[in-house]
């Protein structure tokens, strides 16, 4: 399931994923895999996203609302 809240709060960051990448330390491909619902983040990662990106990490875990 694609994750729009994480790729609302980049673009309120005013970030491209490479750029949210390079300050978490991933790939891009890690970020485009993580927006696109076909990867978890890993709880280190998770926290880094939740840091960057200022909202709580558990948004991770909870259900997303159906569009």
């Amino acid at each position: 399931m694609k994750k729009h809240w994480i790729i609302q709060k980049r673009k309120e960051k005013g970030m491209n994923q490479v750029e949210l990448a390079n300050v978490c330390m991933v790939s891009n491909k890690t970020i485009s895999g993580i927006e696109s619902g076909k990867r978890m983040p890993s709880l280190f990662l998770a926290y880094r996203l939740a840091k960057v990106l200022d909202f709580d990490m558990e948004l991770f875990y909870a259900n997303e609302p159906s569009a």
